[in-house]
């Protein structure tokens, strides 16, 4: 077997990627960009990530993501496709926490395979010293359409949406693509976000600040977030100034380590389930590829 590769997938993207005219074929769409993407990665092994309820952010934010309206006459389509999401493919979650939190606190885990129980396992989670010393390292992939997981974390990650190329050529169609982000940009990125905010799920950022204005300040330097914080103390005055800047950073942060999770919501995630993609049942499905419906 070559070096094992785990996927770790936002499946929240995918619900609302699969999004058709009706649920079947929005469920059809939905296996579609998984089989698309078990191939394009050649990986072994995945865990799905999916959100349920309300997150912590609610509870400190109540208008986080409140415009998210459009797909309001399909919302309970998109939890039959996470009940499929969960029945079929044991996609997990954890209460009080986003699929992205999740994917962002398992990139920073260590994921071990050992050929000998063909097993792939969390590396914390295992209590045997010879087992560790004869195991390799596996492969970790993020895969998700989220550009706050894509550009706000280091490597190299898939992003599993289908786009057409040109309108006129309806074969045109890429099956996703691979994104590559630094870790110099990861951390421009996340002090980006905290100057401009993140429209898409209602943060706002420091009035008045938008993105001309963080591009033409980050070609100069970038930013501390000493001087970030000093912006919104200008702006709001101190005692107002600071708590808008740390009501930014918790909704804009994801979740990556213990002392996140044990802050927010008051404990750390529980072991996973790691599934295996089976190469058989790929080729059997392959062929539904070339007849798919963007």
């Amino acid at each position: 077997m070559n070096t094992p590769t785990i996927l770790l997938i936002d499946a929240d993207g995918l619900a609302f990627h699969s999004l058709r005219e009706s649920l079947e074929d929005s469920l059809n769409a939905l296996d579609d960009k998984i089989l698309n993407m078990f191939e394009e990665t050649k990986a072994t092994h995945y865990v799905m990530f999916i959100s349920k309820g309300k997150y912590f952010r609610h509870n400190i934010y109540p208008d986080y993501k409140k415009p998210r309206e459009r797909y309001r006459d399909r919302k309970s389509w998109i939890r039959t496709m996470k009940a499929v999401l969960e029945e079929k493919y044991d996609a997990q979650w954890v209460e009080g926490v986003e699929a992205d939190d999740l994917v962002a606190y398992y990139n920073q885990q260590e994921f071990i395979y050992h050929p000998d129980p063909q097993q792939v396992m969390l590396k914390r989670t295992c209590e045997n010293l010879k087992f560790l010393e004869t195991a390799e390292e596996a492969e970790v992939i993020i895969c998700t359409p989220d550009k706050d997981l894509l550009e706000s974390i280091p490597g190299k990650h898939f992003n599993y949406s289908y786009k057409l190329v040109d309108k006129e050529d309806p074969g045109s169609v890429v099956r996703g693509w691979w994104v590559e982000t630094s870790v110099e940009d990861a951390i421009k990125f996340s002090k980006m976000q905290m100057i401009v905010g993140d429209t898409a799920d209602n943060i706002p950022g420091l009035e008045g600040r938008g993105i001309k204005y963080w591009e033409k300040i980050s070609l100069e330097f970038v930013p501390t977030y000493e001087d970030i914080l000093s912006e919104y103390v200008v702006k709001y005055g101190l005692s107002e100034g600071i708590y808008r800047f740390q009501l930014n950073y918790r909704l804009l942060h994801l979740l990556n380590c213990d002392a996140d999770f044990i802050r927010e919501i008051g404990s750390i995630p529980e072991d996973l389930k790691i599934s295996e993609v089976n190469p058989r049942e790929r080729a059997e499905e392959e062929v539904n590829l070339e007849n798919a419906e963007f």
